[in-house]
């Protein structure tokens, strides 16, 4: 329940507080929410009339029927679909635990599970919501039930396995595979030999059949041949050894728990645990001459196989019969220390993520405010003008897919309203540019949420929509001042005098009193002139002293007395310093 829940709540905080990236987060929840069986149409972001042309996942298809029964929008039945998935991470190492390991009571099998679901492997692929993650924690259960000769339960969560994607199929296949031959050249004759053959031979037909039910009912170019088959062999090669030496780098929460393994398994003598390790080899070899790097070198979901010849240190001594020779506890700490090292492997090499990670799961309190966003975002019919253009960035499209008939794109016309998430790194430059080709565009907020909505004028045919915004912000996130080419994690040595043109403008700024805050890091003490102007005029001039170094906050009030036709902003440095404004907040008082 603990893993689920903090995958529940990290999950809420990824599309509420972070900003859903990539727009696979939003692709995946509409993907199970009241799609049908077959449909899953997800054409918004993959340019495909359904998810099936890409992945064939009969378990997200169930996962949609179920939710026609269930009262809760696609964000929230993703959360809880993601959380069931680690929280079967967690269940099935405590059922391997207490019905095959032994050693340990329930207790420490359940904090064991958990640390499974909570290992650097775990992390980084919680980076990346996908619906993989289902099949490791499903695939357990089956080796499991396997071991323990329960073949009707075995075949069950066999089928749920598999139906995860196609490609399932196969990697179980492999590992029966070897432990069959491994059996065969033995000569034992016990009847997990015979299962371990009927299970290899339906994981094998069961994805072959899915790539053969792929191929005869959507018409597509083929997934495998555009990331795997591409090129001669001396370029495979050569990415192979790119993507290797890239791995070592970066990847040690994979590779360390790996060798961890290897070296249980000479410690043992146990070629059962080396051959689950072996079994993947061709797999590895496969993704590593891929020409799509993410897939490549392992990024988060990708890597989830590797989970596979982990668990099987649990199980080795099961199948080898060395269980009373080695002992529960022993194999307990065993396993345990490798989830340790993949966590240390994490943290030696990026730290951030676990950071990151931490964050994630403890409930934000600016999840609530972005709920009603995404509800009033839901309710939204671009159709009512057909003649305006429409765009939304990743995290606000991930929020209500079907609303968006076209994403953010770098080039194209101008669109006439954009919807973008406030302080979203990741296409921050692009809304940039977005709203510069958009002249001028009236920036609006929905009430404490971070969904932004830039306007073209006139606006009086959106009057009725802009009802529950308000037009409170020129905010942009991560604005430089100085001189040189902006770009984050970055600031400028200035010039006194120097600065750069920040945020965009209003036209039409109507009379009243209004308000301007920064927040400002400096690397010493400095000051700030903030020029408030009309077309080229000036029209007011306030100096902010920044009486000390690192980050502050520092505002002005001012007072139009007038209707001004083109408002802006220019933020000045009147001493030789590197400063950074990482937040502007604008609104009427």
């Amino acid at each position: 329940m603990l893993s689920f829940g903090l995958q529940f709540v990290y999950i809420l905080n990824h599309f509420y507080s972070d900003g859903a990236y990539c727009e696979d987060s939003g692709i995946f929840a509409c993907m199970m929410w009241r799609a049908g069986i077959c449909g899953l149409p997800l054409s918004i972001g993959l340019g495909t009339p359904t998810y099936m042309q890409v992945h064939m996942t009969w378990l997200a298809a169930l996962f949609s029927l179920v939710s026609y029964a269930v009262p809760v929008d696609h964000v929230s039945w993703f959360a809880f679909y993601m959380g069931c998935s680690f929280g079967l991470l967690a269940f099935s190492v405590y059922y391997a635990g207490i019905k095959l390991v032994g050693g340990y009571g329930p207790w420490t099998w359940a904090f064991i599970g958990t640390c499974l679901a909570q290992c650097g492997l775990s992390i980084e692929v919680a980076q990346y919501p996908h619906h993989e993650i289902a099949a490791v924690g499903l695939m357990t259960l089956f080796w499991t039930e396997f071991l323990r000769r329960r073949r009707f339960s075995s075949a069950l969560f066999f089928l749920l396995a598999v139906s995860v994607r196609e490609d399932v199929g196969f990697h179980i296949c492999a590992l029966l595979t070897l432990l069959w031959l491994y059996k065969v050249a033995l000569r034992q004759s016990d009847p997990g030999r015979g299962w371990a053959a009927v299970f290899a031979m339906a994981g094998f037909a069961f994805s072959l059949l899915d790539l053969g039910v792929q191929r005869w009912a959507f018409s597509h170019n083929s997934t495998f041949a555009t990331t795997y088959a591409q090129g001669s062999a001396s370029e495979a090669w050569l990415r192979v050894q790119q993507h290797l030496l890239y791995m070592l780098h970066h990847r040690a929460y994979l590779w360390a728990p790996l060798l961890m393994t290897v070296l249980i398994a000479i410690r043992r003598r146990s070629l059962v645990l080396l051959l689950a390790v072996a079994a993947y080899l061709p797999w590895l070899l496969l993704h590593l001459q891929a020409v799509r790097e993410p897939v490549a070198t392992l990024f988060g979901y990708y890597a989830y196989p590797f989970y596979n010849p982990i668990v099987w240190i649990l199980f080795a001594p099961v199948e080898q019969g060395s269980l009373d020779r080695w002992g529960g506890r022993t194999i307990a700490r065993e396993f345990l220390g490798v989830l340790v090292v993949s966590l240390l492997a994490l943290a030696s090499q990026n730290p951030g993520s676990i950071r990151a990670y931490c964050l994630r799961i403890w409930p934000r309190p600016e999840i609530r405010a972005n709920m009603v966003a995404r509800r009033q975002l839901a309710k939204l019919d671009v159709s009512q003008w057909p003649e305006v253009s429409t765009m939304g960035d990743s995290a606000v499209f991930s929020l209500a897919p079907w609303v968006f008939p076209v994403r953010l794109q770098p080039t194209g016309p101008a669109p006439r309203m954009l919807f973008f998430w406030r302080d979203y790194p990741i296409e921050q430059e692009l809304v940039h540019q977005r709203l510069l080709r958009m002249k001028s565009p009236a920036i609006y907020r929905l009430g404490d949420s971070r969904v932004c909505l830039a306007v073209t004028r006139p606006v009086a045919q959106f009057a009725e929509f802009l009802r529950p915004w308000r037009l409170s912000t020129l905010l942009w996130a991560t604005h430089y001042v100085g001189s040189g080419r902006p770009g984050r994690n970055d600031s400028f040595e200035v010039s006194p005098g120097n600065g750069v043109f920040l945020n965009s403008y209003l036209d039409n700024m109507e009379a009243g009193r209004y308000r301007i805050v920064y927040l400002i890091e400096a690397d010493s003490p400095t000051g700030l002139e903030v020029v408030f102007t009309s077309a080229q005029s000036e029209i007011i001039r306030s100096k902010l002293p920044l009486g000390k170094k690192g980050k502050q906050e520092v505002g002005v009030e001012f007072t139009l007395s007038g209707a001004v036709p083109r408002f802006g902003v220019d933020v000045l440095v009147s001493e030789h310093a590197k400063v950074l404004v990482s937040d502007c907040q604008f609104e009427r008082i």
